[in-house]
């Protein structure tokens, strides 16, 4: 895949991202680069929670494979493959 910095999200743009956003995740963008670059399924996970600014790490990842006994991890960046799925919430206006 082809790495597009428009893609990344940082401590800096984090609030910009939804919870349940599909992403790469890395702690440095060397290694956030060489995930896209390779397609890596090992570091690809669903954003949980954002934690505030006061964290360096604000993305919490529930990642999308079985790691051993750890399931999630905070992360500096991410890498967003794609938005949560939106479900059709049409109003009931009745009559």
């Amino acid at each position: 895949m082809k790495f597009d910095i428009n893609k990344v999200y940082t401590a800096v743009n984090a609030d910009e991202v939804k919870i349940g956003s599909k992403c790469f995740y890395e702690w440095s963008l060397k290694y956030l680069k060489e995930a896209v670059k390779n397609n890596n399924e090992q570091d690809i996970g669903i954003v949980t929670e954002i934690y505030d600014e006061s964290q360096i790490y604000r993305f919490q990842i529930d990642y999308c494979i079985d790691r051993e006994e750890i399931s999630d991890g905070a992360f500096a960046l991410i890498y967003l493959i794609e938005p949560p799925k939106e479900k059709n919430t049409r109003a009931y206006c009745g009559t």
